[in-house]
C-alpha cells in the first residue's frame, strides 16, 4: 500500500492495515500490518488507527 490514509476520526495519518487469517510469527511484518483474528465476516474493519484506535 503505497498511498499515505489518513485517520477520519483524528486525522491521523498512522493507520495500519489489518490481515485477517493466522499469520506465521516468523515471517509477518507485525510493524505493517494489524492482527485480526481468524474469523472474518464481510463487514470487518480493514484499518486501524495507531493513535486513536478508530477501525474503518
Amino acid at each position: 500500500m503505497n498511498k499515505a490514509l489518513i485517520c477520519p476520526v483524528c486525522g491521523g495519518g498512522d493507520l495500519k492495515e489489518i490481515i485477517y487469517g493466522l499469520p506465521d510469527p516468523e515471517s509477518f511484518d507485525f510493524e505493517k500490518y494489524e492482527v485480526g483474528g481468524c474469523c472474518i465476516t464481510p463487514n470487518d474493519p480493514k484499518y486501524l488507527c495507531q493513535l486513536c484506535g478508530a477501525v474503518g
